[in-house]
């Protein structure tokens, strides 16, 4: 891409905030249809393993349906039963959050340093609490209440999903266009499937640790940490932060402390260790273009979009990739390592082209092809 033109770069920038406008406004239409697409990109694996070993069309979809529904109303029960007990615990907290801060201002007056006692209220104040229990009873209310209109679009995808390889063989022309779909669905395919594994591996770490420290809920802070494991680079620091509180309001600093060491230990593991191994070079995206994703898509499709920022992200960089005039986005897209990586196989492919570019005689007919 020139620099020097300047109009078409300005042109995509304009053409970007329409979209991203339209995106926002017509957000309540389309994050069922992005939560679909997300379950059904989870469950056309068991799909086609189901048509590989005979089983009908219909059978296999209604079977991975079935798997679907029984994962979403298992979910919805066991956290719609901890919210409920949570919120009946929470003027217990609320007290026992009160003589915490009562102890600390103490304990800081007798050393000399004075706090108001507006700033002590602020940090007992449950509030905050309470808001985002409300936050959080809300949307597990919406997601319930459209899970049959989400099951049913899973399903019409999931029969789309059997026949769509033929019919993408009818229409593109080219066979390696094809082939490049491919390998961009299965790249987003192994995405998904591998950050279910260690969103799972993480809920049950999560709740496996707070059960060893006598923390209040554990079955809910599982949960947590299983969905906001899904959110790059933050979302499994931030499922860390109420079952600290909660430990710091139940057992003290110490326990508290124990607490955010384990979830450090297993969260950097995870996402140090197992997810690159795992997934390799699969979501073919720079650290900072995820973390971007996930604040973009969080602004455009609320939450549901802060989960699904990376699965989102890599399809418009496939989908630009294969365009002449965008592909320079995906370029912006991936790391520098890919960009290397592709430099070296289109020279690879053009071996005597760059050995004769680089004899005298080569360097002369170019010169001379130029003038």
């Amino acid at each position: 891409m020139s620099l020097r033109r300047g109009g078409p770069v300005a042109m995509v920038a304009a053409a970007i905030v329409v979209v991203c406008a339209g995106l926002k406004l017509a957000a309540p239409l389309l994050v069922p249809f992005l939560l679909a697409g997300f379950i059904a990109t989870a469950t056309m694996p068991l799909v086609f393993w189901l048509r590989k070993r005979g089983v009908h069309c219909i059978l296999a979809v209604l079977m991975g349906l079935l798997v679907d529904l029984l994962v979403v109303a298992s979910l919805a029960a066991l956290a719609g039963g901890s919210v409920a007990a949570f919120t009946a615990r929470l003027p217990v907290y609320d007290e026992r959050l009160a003589a915490l801060v009562g102890e600390l201002g103490a304990w800081l007056t007798a050393r000399g340093l004075r706090v108001s006692s507006e700033t002590f209220d602020a940090i007992a104040d449950p509030s905050w609490v309470m808001g985002l229990i409300g936050s959080l009873l809300q949307s597990l209310a919406g997601v319930v209440s459209r899970i049959v209109l989400v099951l049913l679009i899973v399903g019409f995808m999931l029969f789309e999903a059997t026949g769509l390889e033929e019919k993408l063989k009818r229409v593109l022309k080219r066979p390696s266009n094809l082939r490049r779909m491919k390998i961009a669905a299965h790249e987003v395919n192994r995405y998904v499937l591998v950050k279910t594994g260690t969103s799972v591996l993480t809920g049950v770490l999560a709740g496996v640790w707070c059960m060893i420290w006598d923390v209040d809920f554990p079955v809910l802070w599982g949960l947590l940490a299983f969905v906001l494991n899904y959110i790059p680079t933050v979302g499994s620091f931030v499922a860390a932060i109420p079952p600290v509180l909660l430990a710091l309001v139940l057992h003290g600093p110490g326990v508290a402390i124990g607490m955010a060491v384990g979830y450090t230990v297993f969260n950097l593991f995870i996402a140090s260790v197992l997810d690159p191994r795992l997934m390799g070079k699969a979501v073919g995206l720079s650290p900072l273009v995820v973390f971007l994703s996930m604040v973009f898509w969080g602004f455009i499709f609320g939450p549901m979009g802060a989960l699904l920022s990376a699965p989102l992200t890599m399809m418009v960089k496939h989908f630009v990739a294969q365009t002449e005039d965008l592909a320079w986005i995906a370029g912006l897209l991936g790391p520098l390592e890919e960009d290397r990586k592709k430099r070296y196989r289109r020279l690879s492919m053009a071996p005597t082209r760059a050995a004769e570019e680089s004899t005298p005689e080569g360097a002369t007919r170019e010169a001379g092809g130029h003038a």
